[in-house]
């Protein structure tokens, strides 16, 4: 019977050493480098974009607000001027070229003074100047129907028969067109502020004292208030009054509103 050859193995002539491949651990997937680059972006960017886009809407939103509001308080401002300026009391100055400002500028002339210191003092009331260089009571009275149309004054000052006197008209006209002023006023309304006129004395006495008391006489007729003379205190002084004599300078136009003024106070207080 034969056996079969046994093998006996020897020990190794060296060591050696096998370098074997780690076993695979668990992995997780991840997205490619594109993908996450779109991701990160899109986290980046799209966030605070929409926080700008919903930033935005609402200062539109509050500079449409604030426009509207604007407008609103013009529109309301624009009416509540038109509506004052529609309700202002007009005061109407019915004189010659001493209420002109004849020879001086116009923003120097007691009658702009006037609106001036209504202005400064609260009053309400407009100007209309309705004074002519060389006006006479006549002329005067011509226009006065339209102005009062179209003005309807609360007050009315009249500073007129100057340039009657200095032409000699006679003095029963002056009287009956100054008469006629004051019947149409005090149909109107309007409260009235006569101013006495005075004259250079060159008619003769008697003229000028005639002259000088219609004034008088008419504002006890018609119980209206009676201002001085717009040249008291300045005709005597001559570099207050320009080279004609007549007409005062405007250095002299402040201290004509102030002969007019504290008659027409009572008138301002009572037209309010």
């Amino acid at each position: 019977m034969t056996c079969p050859a046994v093998g006996v193995s020897k020990p190794a002539n060296s060591e050696s050493k096998v370098d074997l491949p780690e076993p695979d651990a668990p992995t997780m997937a991840t997205p490619s480098e594109r993908v996450m680059q779109k991701l990160i972006s899109c986290r980046i960017v799209s966030s605070p974009a929409g926080l700008r886009t919903r930033l935005h809407r609402r200062r539109v939103s509050i500079r449409k607000s604030l426009s509207m509001m604007r407008c609103l308080l013009f529109l309301l401002f624009f009416l509540s001027v038109s509506a004052r300026g529609e309700e202002a009391p007009i005061v109407l100055v019915l004189g010659d070229s001493l209420s002109a400002g004849y020879g001086i500028a116009p923003e120097s002339a007691w009658v702009t003074q006037l609106q001036r210191r209504l202005q400064g003092q609260n009053y309400p009331h407009i100007v209309v100047n309705n004074s002519i260089s060389g006006q006479t009571t006549s002329g005067a009275l011509a226009r006065l129907p339209a102005l009062l149309r179209q003005h309807r004054p609360r007050i009315a000052i009249i500073e007129l028969g100057g340039n009657d006197g200095l032409r000699g008209l006679p003095i029963a006209q002056i009287r009956l067109n100054l008469q006629a002023i004051l019947d149409q006023l005090a149909q109107s309304g309007a409260e009235i502020l006569l101013i006495a006129m005075r004259i250079v004395p060159n008619l003769g006495p008697l003229y000028t004292e005639k002259f000088k008391q219609v004034y008088a006489d008419l504002a006890g007729e018609y119980q209206v208030t009676l201002a001085p003379f717009l040249l008291h205190g300045i005709a005597e002084q001559t570099k207050l009054m320009q080279a004609d004599g007549i007409h005062p300078r405007a250095e002299a136009q402040t201290k004509i509103l102030d002969n007019v003024w504290p008659a027409l106070v009572p008138l301002l207080r009572g037209s309010e």
